[in-house]
Order: structure tokens, then C-alpha cells, then sequence
């Protein structure tokens, strides 16, 4: 993936992308630039009308500075300041090797030049021969010759454009999620259409494409915005600048409609201000925080916040194993096959029959941002686009020595039954030549074309490492996937930014699973809820945190808790964490979640999903959600879904007022149905044998491990406040002011509750604790989809048939391993736990997490059914931390995988 990082003094790349062709055709804003070589980072230079060469760069140095303009038509002029003389093809030639010169301008082909993108610089592509500027041999020695050649794309071909003016970049280029800053709600193309004219809106947060914007530099201070899905620039209608104008989607053409200068305020946020009239900026209308709000331009005025944009940056990461692949056409089922095994460069490629040879087979490498190398495993050359050709259909697909250039590098997408091969450069498909018209013959040689849908684009690639099963490509839903954490879990914002979904520090890239299901198109949120809570209070918190409102825990529950014994404990819950002032006097914590952005006068933290079990008007289904927990995570989601649909008849009773839900809605009153599927990832579905052993503290000493290692991998391990809140605020238990982390955590540790009441995750985990009885009275329903994935990183000895860790388990897993390897109890009127609760994942008992105790299941057969749990079979050798890639060694790409397959799945569920 690319890493996008924010710093001083960085490199700008000031592109204007021009759409006279394709996507990365472009015009280089006019102005003054040193053209500096990718492979050398030596500077192109002229001196009179010698041959062009590259040179130690120079700061101010005349000669190494160049005034680039339009010179019509979509080409660029390239004038050096010293000797006012152009860059010049020598004599017109068309010929490999014509050298680079410095001519007067006379406006002829030879001394115009396509400027195309190539990942992080520019080819110059001449007009009258369409070969490309070139260094030389690949020289990089100070003096090395300038000349055409044959475009390739390679790195002596391709050139960085250093602004020589102060007025330079203050972003990153790079792509973007653009989200408001008084809804937070994302910039969006509606309906992600591609043509001119669509106003652009604002629109509730789910990552695709059209909610991904491409932001260039394009020099004094001005940038470019253009939609990733269409290709499309962000465009001041009619270039207009009065008051309530729209803000569209247009063909991109250079013009100050479509350039705008961002600039900062004090909270991190930016305006998008026209370089028609900087006092007018991107403005949502009316200051909605509705979905649909649509864009306009207005007068900055204060730069009140509904003027104001969040840029959040995206990162695509990798979605297939790199190894060793054979590639069959699903239209003719041949294979990709370079002719005759040859070891030439330039040889194109063809279709042939599958035989198995290594001149069928290429090696997949995942270069940057998705996007991938494919090599042949015998000439060791990699497939290439000829000539850097960006829109013609019929580009040869040859193979060519390996170079960093963007018609080397492939992104590959699940489509039909297979993937799509897409050029980076030219966004087009590969295919057989003859497309879908044909029936196939041996020899159909390998072209680029554009992208029309059918099977003779998808590819099945074969014969490599493992690839997660393809679901169904159809999305009948866009309903948002929610993550639930487990047993002693933690939010997005705590732990220093360690995410717990996908074990990466900050946001983003590929240890950041959100982001990467958001980056992939599927909606998704984090949930954080008390890490030591009951099942229920954590349904609770989930319920309120999804929707909005502050946690009431119920009349109920609150006042009837139990002991360990099944007495009735004296302890009561503080029932509404609102922040009001009790009957005692005292002023209650506040744990809510605002609903609306715009009616927040506490500032509480946004609800992930406020819209969650409204119609929506467009489809007049309810919005639903899906939910994926791991650990306790499960449970937590069965009993919320329990109480949405059956409603808390005891809290109603205590409290009559829950049944008038204007004020604030509540999980308790039933009839519910907004849940479209639970997923769960290794969940404690029938219990945690470690967890029944009489006076041995294990989860607690499980807890702390993890937490303290946590802490270690965010680099906070000396820090006596690791950011971690244990959100026990319902029994009164708060962190004290200036309290280290250590002290709190053996003050929690050491609290009554947890040893003597069952309000408490330690006893809801015991086999015979809390999800015992739950699993007695939760129903599995018949128009909800349930998946479930199992784990085991242990082995069984020879003698005792104990299991014991293998070596890739986690450190702090394994004593804990050991224990749940060998661990029995046979107690009248309890739970057996006996040599089947052995295997383990280094803490869960691999046989709790198929299925609930007494629910309907199945092995998944590549059809999802509702009703009954969807058994997706065992991970072998992942443990408890490696399912959501926390203190994991196993690569990114494969947890990354597990959950992109499993989001597509949930996508096509017609619920």
C-alpha cells in the first residue's frame, strides 16, 4: 500500500489531469518547473541548442528551468528560461534514439508533447512520433544524453515537476475521503453516476467510490478534485460564482472552474475555495445534516462548519496472495500463455490451451495501493501495455523487463466468476482479441480494451496459493457492517490509536480493517463497549452507540441484580448515564451518543448509524445492519438482537414511560427487526472452560497480558496511562484524576463485583455463567443470516492427548493454551468440560465458537441460509489475536482477505 504521510518540504507533483483521452492524460498547469529524472534525480538542462542532458541539479540555475504551457489540443510546449528555446525531437525523426535538442519554437509536432501520469511523475510523450522523452542506456551519470524512444513507462522515462515559485502545495496529493464537518457525512456522487451535470451531495459515509476523491496539485497554490469512479472533475457549474450555484461532476478541461484552493482552520478542517473568487467556498446547503443535501458555493462569511471538510486519506491495500498463478479465460477457458516459452521482450501474448507449463504461469507481486506486477515464471518479464497507450482499444499485452511504470501495474478485481485485469494507467480491461464474440481459439492474442462486462475480461486465476471462495457478485443491500469487540477490547480512539480490528497503529492502511472494508465499498463502524461489562449491559451500550441517546440500562436490570450464589444482590446500577444530577444529589457520568450533529449541545460523540431502522424512502425497506463480533463480541449481538425483537417486558413493566419512544428509542419495547446478519469471528458462543476454574483469575490475567502488550505495539508501554477506559461508569467505577493506569485496572480487578456478582463478563463466560442461560432463551430467526468461523493453533499429544500450543501461537496466549488443553470438570447439575473443550485458538475452546448451545447449524456450501448458523469452517493455526490481526504475524493481506469475502457475502443477502 502507499503510505501517505504529511510533511515539510516534500516533493510536489503539480498535475492538471486533462481529459482528451483518458484518465491520465494531462496538462501540466502553466508554469515554471525543474524536470527532474525519476531513476537519477538529475535535472534535465540545456545549454544553446546542444543536445538536452540531465545534471547535478542546480538551485536557480536558468538553465535547468523550464516554462511549461499548453500548446493546444491537449499537448504541452516545454521552453527552457535561459535560451527561450524549446525541447525539440531532433529533425522531426520518428526514429528510437532521435536525440533531445533546444530549437526556437516554430509550434511543430516535434516540439509538443502529451504529458501522462505515471505514478508519482510524468511521460512527455511527442506529438509527431508518439515516442517518449528518454534518458539514455538508463544513465545516471551527470552528463547522460537525452533522446525519444518507445514509450515504456519505465523510470527513465518518467519525470518529477519541481515548482520553481514560493507558491507551492500544502496537501499531500493523494486520494481522499471528503467529510463534512458539521454532519460528518461524506462528499458524494449520487447514485455514482458518471455523467456531466450531477450535482454533487452529501451523503451517509460507506467508502465507495464515489465517495473517493483524487486530489492534484496543479502549481500556485490550486488543486484539482476528481471523483475516482468516473474519472469526473469537481466543477463550479457554468463557472459562476454566485451565491448558491452548484457544485457539479464535469469532464475534466483545466479551467479555474475546476481549480481550488484549500485552505486550512484551526480544527484541521478546510474550505474548498474557488480560484474564481477564493471569498466563495463548497457550502451544504441550508446547513442540512440530511443525506441527499446537495453542495452549492457560497460566501465564506465566518466559515461556519457546514462550509468546512475533513480529508481523510484512502489506501487501497492487497487483496489476493502474492505467488504463483495460472490465468484461464472464463469465456474460453484458455489460459494466458506466452508464445513458444519465448524469453524475448515485446513478444505479445496470447490464449492457449492449459498445459500446466511455466510459460503459463505468472508470478503475482503486490506493488503499491491494490495494485499488482504480474511476471512469467519462465522469462522472468513482466506483462506490460505497449507504448504506454492509454485509450486505444487493441494496445498489445506484451511481456518487457520489470519497471515501476503504471502500465506494469494491475489492479484485480473480483468480477463475474473471476477477476478483471485493469491497467493502472488507463483504467481499460485485458481480454483475448475478439472479446465476447467469439469462441475461442488457440493464438488469440492479448490486447487492451475498454471495459464492457463481459465474461472474456474475467479471469480465473488457478493453480496458486489459496484464494478465498468468490461469493455472489450481486449487492441486494447496502446495510453498514458493524465490528463489536470482546472480552477486555477496546475502541478506535483508545490504546493510542491501536486499532483492535486489524492490530495497526492510527487510520488506515492495511492493519486498519474499517478502512479497508470502507476503502472496498462496504460500509463499516467500530463499536466500543465495556470491555469487563455483562452481555447485557454491552448490549445495551451497543444499542445506544449504534442509534443515539444516552445508555439507560433499564428499571429493571438496574435494581434486581444477582450474586454468584443466585441471591439477590443489594448493588444496584446506576440506570441512565446521562449526566444529570441524581436522587442522592449527585451528578450521574454521561455515556451518549448524539443522533444529530447539528443538536449536540454536550458534544457528544456522533452515533455510528442514527438512521438504523428507519425506511428507506428510495428502496421502502428498513435499514438494517450487519453485525461481526469476535470474542464476547457474539454474544453481545444474539442478546441486543433478542431484545429488538422480543422486546424487555420487565423493564417496560417497571417503567411504563419506555413505551413512548419520541424522546429517545430504546432496545427494550420489541418488534425490531433491523438486524440483517451476525457474523461471528471465533465468538465464546457456549462458554470459556478457563474461565470456570474456581479461584484461578485467568480472564483477569489474560486481560492484563493483552492490554500491557497492547500497549507495548502502540509504543506506550512505558507510559503509566496507556489511553484505555474500562467503562464500568454503571457501577459507579471511574478512573480518578491522576490514578495510573496499573492502580485502576488491580482497583477493577480487585472490586466486589467481580467476585461476587454475575453482572460481569468473568462469570457470563463460564460455560454455566450468563451465556448458558442466554443460550436457552435467544432464538435463532428465520429471516436473519447467521455465520460463524472457528480457530485452532493447538496440537494433540501423543500419550495424554492434552493440547498443547503450536510455536506460532502468541506468547501470551500460550499458558492460558496450555491450560484450556488440559482442563476437565465433572460437577453434578454443571457443564461437562471434558477432552472436547480441548482444542483452542490460546484462549476460546474451538468447540464453543460453531454454534450457540441447541441452535440449527450447517457447514456453509457456498449458499448463505437464513435461519441456521453458516459454518465457514476452521482457521488452523490462527489464533485468538490473529482473527482480527491484533498482536499478529500473519500478514495483512490474508485477515484483510478473510473479511473482504466475508463483507461480499453479506452484500448479496436479499434481507
Amino acid at each position: 500500500m502507499i503510505k501517505r504521510n504529511i510533511w515539510t518540504g516534500f516533493l510536489i507533483v503539480p498535475a492538471t489531469l486533462y481529459a482528451i483521452a483518458a484518465a491520465h492524460a494531462a496538462v501540466v498547469s502553466e508554469g515554471r518547473y525543474v524536470i527532474k529524472a525519476l531513476h537519477s534525480d538529475l535535472c534535465l538542462e540545456t545549454q544553446g541548442t546542444d543536445q538536452v542532458t540531465q545534471r547535478a541539479c542546480v538551485t536557480d540555475a536558468a538553465r535547468q528551468q523550464f516554462d511549461i504551457s499548453s500548446a493546444g489540443s491537449g499537448y504541452t510546449r516545454i521552453i527552457n528560461t535561459e535560451t527561450g528555446n524549446a525541447l525539440d525531437v531532433s529533425s522531426q525523426s520518428s526514429a528510437d534514439g532521435a536525440p533531445i535538442v533546444s530549437r526556437p519554437y516554430q509550434g511543430d509536432g516535434n516540439q509538443k508533447f502529451l504529458a501522462l501520469r505515471n505514478g508519482v511523475g510524468y511521460l512527455f510523450k511527442a506529438a509527431h512520433s508518439g515516442k517518449c522523452v528518454d534518458i539514455a542506456g538508463f544513465s545516471a551519470d551527470d552528463g547522460g544524453p537525452v533522446q525519444q524512444k518507445t514509450c515504456s513507462g519505465a523510470s527513465n522515462q518518467t519525470y518529477r515537476l519541481i515548482p520553481v515559485s514560493a507558491e507551492s502545495a500544502n496537501i499531500p496529493e493523494g486520494r481522499y475521503i471528503l467529510r463534512t464537518a458539521h454532519s460528518n457525512l461524506c462528499l458524494d456522487v449520487p447514485g455514482s453516476s458518471t455523467s456531466n451535470y450531477v450535482q454533487l451531495q452529501q451523503w451517509t459515509c460507506h467508502g465507495g467510490s464515489n465517495q473517493q476523491f483524487d486530489v492534484s496539485y496543479t502549481g500556485n497554490g490550486l488543486y484539482e478534485v476528481r471523483a475516482t469512479h468516473s474519472g469526473k472533475c469537481v466543477d463550479l457549474k457554468g463557472g459562476w460564482t454566485h451565491e448558491g450555484n452548484e457544485v457539479q461532476q464535469y469532464s475534466c478541461n483545466g479551467s479555474n472552474a475546476q481549480r481550488w484552493k484549500i485552505d486550512g482552520y484551526a480544527d484541521g478542517s478546510v474550505f474548498f475555495k474557488t480560484a474564481l473568487d477564493t471569498n466563495r467556498v463548497w457550502d451544504v446547503t441550508d446547513a442540512s445534516t440530511a443525506p441527499e443535501a446537495k453542495v452549492q458555493i457560497w460566501n465564506l462569511n465566518s466559515g461556519a462548519s457546514n462550509k468546512r471538510w475533513r480529508m481523510e486519506p484512502v489506501s487501497a491495500s492487497a487483496n489476493l496472495t502474492d505467488g504463483e498463478y495460472t490465468l484461464r479465460n472464463l469465456k474460453s477457458s484458455k489460459c494466458v500463455d506466452v508464445p513458444s516459452s519465448s524469453t524475448t521482450p515485446g513478444v505479445q501474448l496470447q490464449q492457449y490451451t492449459c498445459n500446466g507449463t511455466n510459460a503459463q504461469r505468472f508470478t503475482l507481486t503486490h506493488i503499491t495501493d491494490g495494485y499488482y506486477r504480474l511476471t512469467n515464471v519462465n522469462s522472468r518479464l513482466a506483462l506490460h501495455v505497449e507504448q504506454f497507450i492509454t485509450t486505444e482499444n487493441g494496445a498489445k499485452i506484451q511481456q518487457q523487463e520489470a519497471h515501476a511504470g503504471d502500465n506494469q501495474l494491475f489492479r484485480i478485481e473480483p468480477y463475474d466468476s473471476g477477476y478483471r485485469l485493469r491497467p493502472r494507467h488507463s483504467k481499460m480491461c485485458i481480454e483475448p482479441r475478439g472479446g465476447n464474440s467469439w469462441n475461442g481459439w488457440n493464438g488469440a492474442t492479448l490486447q487492451q480494451y475498454l471495459c464492457d462486462g463481459s465474461s472474456a475480461q474475467s479471469f480465473a486465476l488457478e493453480n496458486g496459493p489459496e484464494l478465498p471462495p468468490l461469493p455472489p457478485q450481486t449487492v441486494n443491500n447496502d446495510y453498514p457492517i458493524i465490528l463489536v469487540h470482546g472480552f477486555a477490547g477496546w475502541g478506535r480512539d483508545e490504546m493510542f490509536g491501536l486499532k483492535y480490528w486489524g492490530g495497526g497503529l492510527g487510520s488506515g492502511g492495511s492493519r486498519d480493517l474499517q478502512e479497508v472494508l470502507k476503502t472496498n465499498g462496504h460500509m463499516t463502524f467500530t463499536a466500543a463497549v465495556g470491555p469487563f461489562s455483562s452481555v447485557q449491559d454491552r448490549a445495551v451500550e451497543l444499542f445506544y452507540q449504534i442509534k443515539g441517546g444516552c445508555v439507560d440500562y433499564g428499571p429493571h436490570h438496574s435494581t434486581h441484580l444477582l450474586k454468584l450464589d443466585g441471591t439477590p444482590d443489594s448493588r444496584t446500577l446506576i440506570r441512565t448515564l446521562d449526566g444529570g444530577t441524581g436522587p442522592d444529589g449527585k451528578q450521574r457520568p454521561r455515556k451518549c451518543w448524539a443522533a444529530n450533529p447539528a443538536n449536540n449541545p454536550h458534544n457528544d460523540p456522533l452515533a455510528l448509524y442514527p438512521q438504523w431502522g428507519t425506511v428507506d424512502p428510495a428502496t421502502g425497506k428498513v435499514r438494517k445492519i450487519h453485525l461481526v463480533g469476535h470474542s464476547l463480541g457474539p454474544p453481545t449481538i444474539r442478546a441486543m438482537v433478542h431484545m429488538l425483537r422480543e422486546g424487555m417486558p420487565e423493564e417496560t413493566a417497571a417503567d411504563p414511560g419506555l413505551l413512548d419512544e419520541s424522546a429517545q428509542t430504546n432496545p427494550y419495547t420489541g418488534g425490531k427487526n433491523w438486524v440483517a446478519s451476525i457474523t461471528s469471528m471465533t465468538g465464546g458462543q457456549q462458554g470459556v472452560s478457563v474461565a470456570a476454574i474456581p479461584s484461578a483469575d485467568f480472564l483477569f490475567k489474560f486481560a492484563n497480558g493483552a492490554v500491557q502488550a497492547a500497549a507495548a505495539g502502540a509504543g506506550i508501554a512505558g507510559s503509566p496511562n496507556p489511553v484505555y477506559d474500562l467503562k464500568l461508569q454503571q457501577w459507579g467505577i471511574q478512573r480518578n484524576p491522576g490514578e495510573s493506569f496499573s492502580d485502576y485496572f488491580n482497583r477493577v480487578r480487585t472490586s466486589p463485583i467481580f467476585s461476587e456478582s454475575r453482572n460481569t463478563a468473568t462469570w457470563e463466560l463460564a460455560p454455566d455463567g450468563g451465556i448458558k442461560d442466554w443460550n436457552t432463551r435467544i432464538q435463532t430467526y428465520g429471516d436473519v443470516y447467521y455465520y460463524s468461523y472457528s480457530a485452532q493453533t493447538t496440537w494433540a499429544g501423543w500419550l495424554t492427548g492434552h493440547h498443547y500450543p503450536i510455536l506460532a501461537t502468541n506468547l501470551i496466549l500460550q499458558p492460558f493454551s496450555l491450560i484450556a488443553g488440559s482442563y476437565t470438570a465433572n460437577e453434578p447439575g454443571k457443564t461437562v468440560i471434558d477432552s472436547s473443550y480441548w482444542p483452542n485458538d490460546g484462549l476460546l475452546n474451538s468447540r464453543s465458537m460453531r454454534e450457540p448451545e441447541g441452535a440449527p447449524w450447517r457447514d456453509f456450501d457456498g449458499t448463505s441460509l437464513s435461519g441456521t448458523w453458516n459454518y465457514m469452517g476452521i482457521l488452523q493455526g490462527w489464533d485468538h489475536g490473529d482473527v482480527v490481526g491484533l498482536l499478529s504475524e500473519k500478514s495483512a493481506d490474508s485477515v484483510n482477505a478473510l473479511y473482504l469475502d466475508q463483507a461480499r457475502r453479506l452484500r448479496a443477502l436479499d434481507n
